[in-house]
C-alpha cells in the first residue's frame, strides 16, 4: 500500500481498524478515532487528523506465561453465565461451526496442530466452577490434557453427524469447552468437521485467531516440526482478573444510560419489540437472502460515498426496512462489539465481546444518506464505550431480568469470514475449505441479522441469514421484510438515493 491507497480498496474491515487504531495508541501514542477511519481511510489523510500523544511509558505488567491457573469471571462472561444459566445450561451459546474440506486433510496432522492451539489458549483448556455461590473458571494444565477427550477421527465418528454434534450438551465442570470431530460425508467422501465450542471461552475475534494460529500450526506440523509463535498470547484469565478488580467504569456506563433514557419505555408500546412473558421460547427457523455481484458492488460504493461501511449501511437498511412494513418512529437494534479496550489482548483468545444497543430514530423528511452518516457515526463514537456488559446498561435504565432483552432486533457482521480459507502445506499446495452453516433452531432474539460477508477465490459474496423466532414471527412475515430490504438494496444503484427523503423511498408495493 501507498500512502494514499484507501485502507477499505486492500480489505480492510472494522476489526482490522480497531487492532490498527488500538496499536497507534498503545505503541506510539497516536490517537485516532473510528469514525476518522472511514472519513479518512489513507494513511495520507488519517496522518491529518490523528492526535500525538505522549507515548506510554510503560506497558502495564502483565503475565505473558500462563501461571494464572485460576480466576473470577470476566465481566462479559458473568453476563453470559447468567444467560446460560436462565437456559438450564442448554445448548443455547452451542457455537457449532462446520466445515467441509475440499481437499483430503491429514487429521493427525490436525490434531497436533489444534493441540497446539489449545496449548496457547488456556480459555481453551478451561473449566467452571461453583462454590459458596461464586463462579470461577479454571486453566487445565497442559500435563493433564491427555484425561480429556476432545477430539475424533473419521473413522471414529460413525453414526455421528453434524446436527448431533452441534446438539451436544457440554458439561463445563468436567470436560473442556470444545469438541473437534472427523466426519466422513456419505454423499461425496469429502471430510466435513465439526467444529463445535462454548461461547464462554471464544468469541468472533477469537475464532479469526484462531484459524490463523492452526494456518501455522498446520503447516509446521506437515513438516515434523513445532510451530513458532510470532508473537505470544496472553492469557485471558489475567484479563478476567484485571477487570474484576477494576470493575465497571462509571464514565463509560453513564454514557449507555444517557443514550439509551426512555428507550425501554418506547421498547414496550412498539409491537415488533413487544417483550414475551419471562424467557419466552427460544424455537427459531431461518433463510438465507443472498445478494447478486452488481448489488454487492453497489453497496461498497455506496457506502464508501458516505463515508461508511458495509455494516452500517446494511444495519441501515434494515432499520429503514422495520420501519416501513412496521411503521415504527424508532427502534432499538443490538449488536456486538469486541470489548477489546486493551491493545494487549488483541491476540488472546477468550470471551471479550459484549452486546451494545443503538437506538434509530426515524423522521420521513429525513434523506437516506443523513440517516446512514447519524447512525454511521453513532455506532463508531460509542465503541470506544463498549466494555460495559448490556446486563449493567439494562440495570442502570431500571430494567429488570424479566423484562429481557432492551431489543428484539440483532444486526452483526461476520467480515472477511475465516471459516472459508484454505490450509497452507510444505508443498505450498493449500488444502481448501467452506463453512457448512448450521441449522439454527434456538436464538435469544427476536429477529438476528448476520451479515455474512466472504471471500472465495477472490471474489467478494454477500448474503443475510436471518433467524426468528417461531414464536414471534411468520415465515410470511419474514420473507415480506426480504423483499422490502432487496427493493432498498436495489436503490443503492441510483444516484439520486443518497438524497431521496424516507418519505418518498418506495419499497413496498402499491395496495
Amino acid at each position: 500500500m501507498t500512502l494514499n491507497d484507501d485502507f477499505f480498496d486492500f480489505g480492510g474491515h472494522s476489526l482490522l481498524a480497531t487492532r490498527i487504531i488500538g496499536k497507534l495508541q498503545n505503541r506510539h501514542g497516536i490517537e485516532c478515532r473510528f469514525n476518522d477511519f472511514f472519513e479518512s481511510p489513507s494513511a495520507a489523510a488519517l496522518a491529518k487528523k490523528a492526535v500525538l500523544n505522549s507515548p506510554p511509558q510503560h506497558i502495564p505488567s502483565l503475565v505473558v506465561e500462563n501461571t494464572c491457573q485460576q480466576a473470577p469471571l470476566a465481566l462479559a462472561q458473568a453476563s453470559l453465565w447468567r444467560a446460560y444459566a436462565a437456559h438450564d445450561f442448554g445448548t443455547i451459546f452451542n457455537l457449532p461451526f462446520a466445515l467441509d474440506f475440499i481437499d483430503e486433510v491429514d487429521e493427525t496432522v490436525f490434531l497436533q496442530a489444534f493441540t497446539d492451539l489449545i496449548k496457547r489458549h488456556p480459555s481453551l483448556r478451561t473449566t467452571f466452577h461453583v462454590q459458596d455461590g461464586q463462579i470461577f473458571q479454571r486453566i487445565i494444565p497442559v500435563e493433564h490434557l491427555g484425561q480429556y477427550r476432545w477430539f475424533w477421527h473419521s473413522a471414529e465418528s460413525g453414526g455421528v453427524s453434524l446436527a448431533s454434534e452441534a446438539a451436544y450438551q457440554f458439561d463445563l465442570s468436567r470436560e473442556l469447552p470444545i469438541r473437534i470431530r472427523f466426519i466422513r460425508d456419505v454423499a461425496t467422501g469429502r471430510q466435513h468437521l465439526s467444529f463445535l465450542v462454548h461461547h464462554m471461552v471464544v468469541d468472533e475475534w477469537s475464532i479469526n485467531l484462531m484459524m490463523e494460529d492452526l494456518a501455522s500450526a498446520y503447516l509446521a506440523r506437515a513438516a515434523d516440526q513445532a510451530p513458532v509463535w510470532a508473537t505470544p498470547a496472553l492469557d485471558f484469565h489475567g484479563f478476567a482478573r484485571q477487570q474484576a478488580e477494576q470493575g465497571i467504569n462509571p464514565r463509560h456506563l453513564a454514557y449507555w444510560t444517557r443514550m439509551l433514557q426512555g428507550a425501554a419505555d418506547e421498547r414496550r408500546k412498539q409491537r415488533l419489540c413487544a417483550p414475551s412473558e419471562g424467557q419466552g421460547s427460544i424455537a427459531a427457523q431461518w433463510l438465507e437472502l443472498k445478494l447478486e455481484q452488481g448489488s454487492l458492488d453497489s453497496l461498497y460504493a455506496f457506502a464508501r460515498g458516505h463515508d461508511s461501511s458495509l455494516f452500517n449501511l446494511v444495519y441501515t437498511a434494515i432499520a429503514v426496512s422495520l420501519h416501513k412494513l412496521d411503521g415504527l418512529n424508532e427502534i432499538v437494534i443490538g449488536t456486538s462489539a469486541s470489548g477489546r479496550t486493551d491493545p494487549a489482548f488483541f491476540d488472546t483468545v477468550g470471551y471479550f465481546t459484549t452486546m451494545v444497543a443503538h437506538r434509530v430514530e426515524f423522521d420521513e423528511q429525513e434523506s437516506f444518506g443523513s440517516l446512514l452518516r447519524t447512525v454511521t457515526h453513532t455506532i463508531n463514537d460509542s465503541m470506544s464505550y463498549a466494555d460495559i456488559p448490556l446486563e449493567q446498561i439494562q440495570q442502570g435504565l431500571g430494567m429488570t431480568a424479566a423484562e429481557g432483552l432492551l431489543f428484539d432486533v440483532y444486526v452483526q457482521i461476520h467480515a472477511k469470514n475465516a471459516l472459508n480459507g484454505c490450509l497452507p502445506t510444505p508443498a505450498g499446495e493449500g488444502i481448501r475449505y467452506r463453512q457448512i452453516d448450521p441449522d439454527k433452531t434456538e436464538s435469544m432474539f427476536g429477529l438476528q441479522f448476520e451479515i455474512m460477508e466472504d471471500v472465495l477465490e477472490g471474489e467478494r459474496r454477500l448474503r443475510l441469514v436471518i433467524t426468528y423466532s417461531a414464536e414471534r414471527y411468520s415465515r410470511d412475515w419474514v420473507e415480506a421484510l426480504c423483499v422490502v430490504l432487496n427493493r432498498l438494496f436495489g436503490l443503492m444503484t441510483s444516484t439520486g438515493t443518497s438524497a431521496c427523503r424516507l418519505a418518498d423511498l418506495a419499497l413496498q408495493k402499491e395496495a
